[in-house]
């Protein structure tokens, strides 16, 4: 009977006829495809300038040289391109009114010999659907927009518009799109203390505008409406009077974005929040990077609530605070497909959160050929009943712990009714437990995936396991690979369902776990567990622990220094199981047992089967109590 995982690409087919998919066997920027090979992740046609060592792409605002921002595909795309004259590299086209605040002739008319001093005085003479023409110049002006229109300038470092007026909303803006469609802004600079761009049931374009140091929102939409930005830069919006808000783009109340070859850096509270069923965002090669934290927290590079949609592709979230993506309550979307999700940054309040993506709620989250690469405490995190995750393709490594406490490390944690479906995915080189699934309605299904180099916690050394359910969860874990953990390779806990077949679970090292106690009850009350007793030397490859039900089928399991395969008073089938282990094959203790046949083969170094053994085993570590 064939067993571990079958139908493997030649390269991951070792001497002894045993597919070993691993990172290590591929090209940085890549993970194991198991029957196809190494696929690239993430941004795959990264700019040269922002791949980093472990092939992956960072396009960091560091990277470019002053006058210029990021985009991963492009490079460093330049803020200008001026040209010479008083207009520079605007074309001369039909119905344009020219404006040129240095301007002192006689007989102002709006040509491009006499031209008007004012974007007012333009507003007035323009036709509907017209052009205004934008000279250099620092024009102190608050502008609305009630009929199609075309404001183009030279160039956003010379021109500059930085007025502000009360809007009907009850905000300060510069530029108010009051209910207008084909309104375009393009070339200009944008910023005053209030909103930079406001659209209300309006269509808007922006097009190489550069939105700085505005107030509460560097673009906003509102009432459906709909916003294009292309080659557009958002940066440093701070709150506003009150201390609030910051935030680079808000689209809520049914409106659209799509936004592409584009930058928001170093807003404050959230680069980009999208709110309310209908509301949808687009974002296409570019970057949300720095968000900066609000009266301490905050910080988040994506927020997405109360039903909205986000699609991320080819895009990147770098050195946010808290959460990189986040999305909250029922019928919210988010889809990240060859993304980068790295380096998030605690809150500043109290170096808590770092998390790379997270739903809640009843939200969906979907991550196809991505990166999630050096987040803090979680590189994803899914809770409560109706959240579903699907991750395909995709790489979570190199999770730090939480700041706080250095504590977790986890690649992925579901828990509270929310459901995972795992494919063909790398997850290593991250801290305590890779992945973990636990509580009553929570579900993992893992197929096709590798896990290697779980870490210890970095906090007391504890665990290191690979794939973990606990309490009463269920887990599946189908042809895949789990390899190079500490304490245990895999293990259920407390009540969990679940099989694992056609998978290969192999080498792990001595570690240590605590026994907890609860101050008002049994186990697991997450947040206030004591530690009872602390086990060292502790080495299985596949734990079933305290009333667990766990089916194994055409599995091999080796180079586990206890046990390869501990039962705990626990039941479920062994069906062609190969399991080799340092001191026994299969230990058994107490009631009930699993069902096994002579179909299996168990090998140990000191018994192949012990039937009434009495080891300590790991349980859950307890989740990080995050407020």
């Amino acid at each position: 009977m064939p067993v571990g995982i079958q139908g493997c690409a030649d390269m991951f087919v070792e001497d002894d006829g045993l597919c070993r998919p691993s990172d290590d066997k591929c090209p940085p920027g890549t993970i194991p495809k198991f029957s196809e090979g190494c696929v690239p992740v993430g941004v795959a046609d990264c700019a040269a300038e922002f791949v980093e060592a472990d092939g992956h792409c960072y396009p960091l605002p560091d990277k470019c040289p002053a006058g210029a921002f990021p985009v991963p595909t492009v490079g460093c795309v330049p803020i200008d391109d001026c040209g010479n004259g008083p207009w520079g590299n605007i074309v001369v086209a039909p119905d344009t009114v020219w404006v040129d605040p240095s301007f002192s002739g006689s007989n102002p008319n709006g040509t491009a010999e006499n031209p008007v001093t004012t974007i007012a005085a333009a507003l007035a003479l323009v036709a509907p659907g017209g052009r205004i023409a934008l000279a250099s110049g620092n024009y102190a002006e608050a502008l609305r927009l009630d009929s199609p229109v075309e404001i183009v300038g030279r160039c956003p470092s010379l021109v500059h518009v930085s007025g502000v007026a009360m809007t009907p909303q009850g905000a300060l803006a510069t530029v108010f799109v009051d209910g207008a469609q084909d309104v375009a802004l393009r070339s200009i600079g944008i910023g005053g203390f209030g909103i930079g761009v406001l659209a209300d049931a309006s269509t808007v374009e922006l097009d190489g505008v550069h939105v700085s140091d505005a107030a509460m929102f560097g673009v906003a939409a509102i009432g459906a409406a709909r916003v294009r930005a292309n080659r557009t830069l958002v940066e440093r919006t701070n709150p506003d009077v009150s201390g609030n808000f910051g935030r680079g783009m808000e689209i809520e109340l049914g409106s659209e974005l799509v936004l592409t070859q584009s930058a928001l850096i170093e807003n404050t509270d959230v680069g980009l929040l999208t709110a309310h069923a209908g509301s949808d965002v687009t974002v296409t090669e570019s970057v949300i990077a720095r968000t900066r934290p609000v009266a301490g927290s905050g910080g988040r590079g994506i927020d997405v609530q109360e039903g909205a949609t986000v699609a991320l592709t080819k895009s990147a979230l770098i050195e946010n605070r808290d959460f990189a993506v986040a999305g909250s309550l029922v019928d919210t979307r988010v889809t990240l497909t060859e993304c980068v999700v790295a380096r998030t940054l605690p809150r500043d309040s109290d170096q808590g959160g770092g998390v790379g993506a997270g739903v809640m709620g009843g939200a969906t989250l979907s991550v196809e050929a991505s990166a999630l690469l050096e987040n803090r405490m979680l590189a994803l995190w899914a809770i409560n009943p109706g959240t579903q995750v699907s991750v395909s393709g995709s790489l979570l490594a190199r999770t730090l712990p939480r700041a706080s406490d250095l504590i977790a490390g986890r690649a992925v944690e579901v828990h509270e009714g929310a459901a995972l479906v795992l494919h063909g995915s790398t997850l290593v080189d991250n801290r305590e437990v890779a992945l973990r699934v636990g509580d009553a309605g929570s579900s993992a299904t893992v197929t096709e995936s590798f896990f290697g180099r779980t870490l210890p916690q970095e906090s007391d050394g504890t665990y290191g396991m690979g794939v973990g359910c606990s309490p009463q969860a269920h887990l599946e874990l189908v042809s895949s690979m789990v390899g190079d953990s500490t304490t245990a390779g895999v293990f259920f806990s407390l009540g969990c369902t679940g099989q694992v077949r056609d998978s290969l679970l192999e080498r792990v090292a001595e570690g240590r776990f605590h026994g907890y106690v609860c101050p008002f009850g049994p186990p697991p009350c997450p947040g206030v567990e004591q530690v009872q007793e602390t086990y060292e030397g502790i080495a299985d490859g596949l734990v079933v622990g305290f009333g667990s039900t766990v089916d194994v089928a055409r599995t091999l399991i080796a180079q586990a220094p206890r046990a390869a395969i501990l039962y705990h008073e626990s039941n479920g089938s062994l069906r062609g199981v190969h399991a080799t282990g340092g001191l026994v094959g299969l230990m058994l203790q107490g009631e009930p047992r699993p069902d096994w046949d002579d179909s299996n083969v168990f090998a140990g170094g000191d018994q192949a089967i012990v039937s009434d053994g009495n080891l300590p085993i790991p349980g859950a570590p307890p989740l990080p109590n995050e407020n």
